[in-house]
């Protein structure tokens, strides 16, 4: 292996790494709002709903 190829693989790395944490990052968001809604609305079609729908807006990002 060349330092070339070594240099890439760190980038690969560092790059996945940052991905995986972006993706963390958003998933605590949808928790977040999860948890938000389920305390000011009770009715569940209403939480699940727009649950979804945020999901689907962080996943586009």
């Amino acid at each position: 292996m060349t330092i070339q190829h070594a240099g890439v693989l760190m980038i690969m790395k560092s790059t996945e790494r940052e991905g995986r944490c972006l993706f963390q990052k958003a998933l605590i968001r949808v928790v977040k709002f999860r948890l938000l809604i389920a305390r000011t609305e009770h009715k569940k079609s209403d939480v699940l709903s727009a649950c979804r729908l945020k999901t689907r807006e962080i996943l586009e990002i």
